[in-house]
């Protein structure tokens, strides 16, 4: 069985956060609570904002495409806010660095592109409209405002009215794009 090594120093990374700040955390206190050297670290992430970034994809929003099962982005929602709560001293550390390469940027970047890609795979590039493009860009960089209040907010809202709310502010032009979930009319 292979090692996945990511996941490994990705472990180590959200137990630091038991420990000490994630801001002092240096990539060394990183290597050393997962056993493993800084060529290894370096071999696959960029610096540790990169490892970070790299946590929030593959344990929070993975693959967008698992909104098109029954759930929809409702289920895609809460699943990825429950595990934020489960591992609430990270995220909110996390969420709280600032500056280049950092999660927020990540986050803004990367749910805009979560949106667009989904679109593109289910309806073509023809449905991209000028319109449609914006809504994607007001939706998702909305989308990452409110969670990042939420996070610095104590994450307080519990997950599922939280999907509840992500889902009831998407916009038509979006709904008949994105599958919402069991309160789809679709």
């Amino acid at each position: 069985m292979a090692i996945d090594v990511k996941k490994m120093l990705s472990d180590a990374l959200i137990n630091i956060c038991d420990e000490k700040p994630l801001a002092k955390a240096t990539v060394q206190d990183i290597v050393r609570k997962a056993g493993t050297s800084r060529q290894t670290f370096y071999n696959h992430f960029r610096d540790k904002n990169d490892l970070i970034s790299w946590t929030y994809f593959t344990r929070i929003t993975g693959d967008m495409r698992a909104i098109d099962g029954d759930c929809g982005l409702y289920g895609f929602v809460y699943d990825a806010h429950r595990y934020c709560v489960e591992h609430k001293r990270f995220f909110m550390q996390a969420c709280a660095l600032q500056g280049q390469n950092s999660l927020r940027e990540y986050m803004l970047r990367h749910n805009y592109e979560n949106y667009l890609n989904l679109i593109i795979e289910k309806h073509g590039e023809g449905v991209l409209t000028d319109e449609l493009l914006w809504a994607i860009e007001f939706n998702a960089c909305g989308a990452i405002c409110m969670h990042l209040k939420w996070v610095q907010d104590g994450m307080t809202l519990a997950p599922e009215t939280k999907a509840r709310y992500v889902v009831d502010c998407i916009p038509e032009i979006l709904r008949r794009y994105l599958p919402v979930g069991p309160t789809d009319a679709g």
